[in-house]
């Protein structure tokens, strides 16, 4: 619960990390704002699908977006969005729900003695 969370937050910064840190790039403030609506959404998505995996994907784009979309020589930009794509790639690997932990578990008939 607290990752998906954590990813909604991240997600809002982004949307205003522009605004914020003072993007002069047109391609970081889209890039920001786009990847930053997506994250919070597909957290919030995230509740009725039970896994937050496939925000790794968002994650991984944001850590390459800077060099991929030119601009890599940008400071503000390129820090925050590897900071905030390195952030999202670990919180995208907590299970959201503790039984996720466990499966393998929960799916084992309990054994009994002498049946």
């Amino acid at each position: 619960m607290w990752a998906r969370a954590s990813i909604i937050v991240l997600g809002i910064w982004l949307v205003f990390a522009p605004l914020v840190l003072g993007y002069d790039v047109p391609a970081a403030r889209s890039n920001d704002i786009i990847v930053g609506l997506f994250l919070a959404t597909f957290a919030l998505v995230g509740v009725t699908v039970g896994r937050m995996r496939f925000l790794g994907v968002l994650a991984l784009w944001l850590i390459v977006a800077p060099f991929a979309l030119g601009y890599g020589n940008e400071l503000a930009p390129v820090l925050n969005d590897v900071l905030a794509g390195i952030v999202a790639l670990g919180l995208s690997l907590v299970p959201l729900h503790r039984r996720e932990r466990g499966t393998a578990l929960l799916r084992e008939p309990a054994r009994t003695e002498g049946r």
